[in-house]
């Protein structure tokens, strides 16, 4: 396999975008080898994870997650590759534009909502990469980071933050190197200070732990796979088993159904692509671990997207709640916590890692870590379906990709709700094409026939049942 080595200039990240997401397409960088520098973590997405939970573990998360942050504006620039095209090194384009020459007071901090002078909307070249876009991102990372009121303000010199406003102003000429320069102190401080302490964490043990599993990566001989063990398709009525309520079923009900679910199996394995329907339903089952921990049922991405886009016939014991992105306000549920006010004594505050406070309200909320079983799920979806080249490799963008593998380190509910979007849109082709299929044709003779199986089964228990009752008399 040929080696794709990583170049980057000193503090440079735009190697963190060189996943890629096409078939066969493979990084040589994904395989983990105990890192010894700060840029080798920061170009893989998975140890970059484990370093900013390690960081927010230390309460001192804003450098790390300030170069996660370029790292995506850089991955949105990127998308057009005339913006990179011959580029110039930022220095170079300090030069060329009277950098030291620049008066201070014409330069405007951006904020939004405030008028700014992003430069002429005809110096923006790009038409894939939306002007709007990028000054939208632009802002957010100016307001969340080096703005005097940020909420995770990182530590940057007055001529940094000067020169960072100057190539803001000019952005059609940096586009991606908008922010290099001041990255060069957060990534100092990270390699100085957090890295020693991070690789002799319980974070990079853990990190260390998972990745034995990943490389090589598995093959196909090692997946295994359970079917859903319910079928609630065998309650139905018989006046409602009609091929019009069967097409229009949602997909949570065809994911957690066992004759539905096999039978489009059936037809997706026929036709050499049931890569999509094996990570939906894996990740429909990662979802139902976390609500049987507790996490409130909500409507989630499969109630919302029907098969075949018709009213959906849905089972009276699945309820549909409204989708929530946030977690649940659960002051009430939560005992009082003494203040210094109500008690003499020493009052012991909740720890950080398990007790947020909400935006909104200021009111505390409970956060739920991952149940053990679903994180490792999501390692094994990881494994099959998300690194380039696994076995049941999916069609997915490397922004998408990148930002499930730094969540692993901490994954939460909505861990894969943009891969179930993407894999379900690619099976309504699929779909389409299987109601019009024998495999759908003959579904109300499967169902029948298991319901018949299903009969004599309990009719033999009910005949041994009955020849033991004398016994017991």
């Amino acid at each position: 396999m040929e080696e794709i080595k990583s170049e980057y200039r000193s503090v440079d990240i735009s190697t963190h975008s060189n996943l890629t997401s096409g078939k066969g397409e493979y990084n040589n960088y994904l395989h983990f080898i105990s890192p010894k520098t700060i840029e080798e973590i920061i170009n893989n997405p998975i140890e970059l994870g484990f370093l900013c939970a390690f960081c927010e573990s230390q309460y001192s998360s804003e450098n790390v997650r300030f170069v996660i942050e370029v790292g995506r504006f850089v991955d949105s620039i990127k998308r057009d590759s005339t913006l990179c095209k011959n580029k110039l090194h930022y220095k170079e384009i300090d030069r060329l534009t009277n950098l030291s020459e620049v008066d201070i007071t014409s330069l405007v901090v951006p904020h939004k909502g405030k008028e700014v002078d992003f430069g002429k909307i005809n110096e923006w070249s790009s038409t894939i990469v939306p002007r709007s876009t990028v000054i939208e991102n632009v802002i957010s990372i100016f307001d969340e980071f080096i703005s005097t009121n940020a909420e995770r303000q990182i530590c940057l010199s007055t001529s940094i933050i000067v020169n960072t406003l100057h190539r803001i102003k000019n952005m059609h000429l940096y586009t991606f190197q908008i922010f290099d320069e001041a990255l060069l102190d957060p990534i100092k401080t990270l390699r100085k200070d957090v890295l020693p302490r991070f690789l002799h964490s319980e974070h990079y043990k853990r990190l260390v732990s998972h990745c034995s599993h990943i490389y090589p990566l598995p093959s196909l001989k090692e997946f295994t796979f359970q079917m859903p063990s319910t079928a609630k398709v065998l309650q139905w009525p018989d006046e409602k088993l009609t091929l019009e309520n069967l097409r229009n079923v949602d997909w949570y009900v065809l994911l957690h159904d066992y004759i539905l679910f096999g039978q489009f199996l059936k037809y997706t394995q026929s036709i050499v692509s049931s890569e999509n329907l094996l990570c939906a339903r894996l990740s429909a089952k990662y979802m139902c671990l976390w609500e049987a921990k507790g996490y409130p049922m909500k409507q989630n991405t499969f109630i919302s997207l029907n098969c075949s886009g018709q009213p959906t016939y849905i089972e009276p014991s699945i309820k549909s709640v409204d989708i929530q992105t946030q977690l649940p306000d659960i002051q009430s549920q939560l005992p009082d916590i003494p203040t210094a006010s109500s008690s003499s004594n020493t009052t012991r505050v909740p720890s950080r890692d398990k007790m947020l406070f909400s935006k909104k309200t200021g009111n505390p909320v409970k956060v739920m870590t991952c149940p053990p079983d679903a994180q490792e799920l999501a390692w094994s979806i990881l494994r099959y379906f998300i690194l380039p080249n696994s076995v049941y490799e999916i069609s997915l963008s490397h922004r998408k990709r990148k930002d499930i593998m730094e969540s692993l380190a901490n994954p939460d509910y909505h861990l894969f709700d943009k891969v179930v979007k993407s894999v379900i849109g690619a099976l309504r082709g699929n779909y389409d094409s299987y109601i019009r299929s024998d495999y759908f044709k003959n579904l109300i003779t499967v169902i029948k026939t298991e319901k018949e199986k299903i009969a004599m089964e309990k009719k033999i228990e009910d005949k041994k049942f009955n020849s033991c009752l004398p016994m017991f008399r």
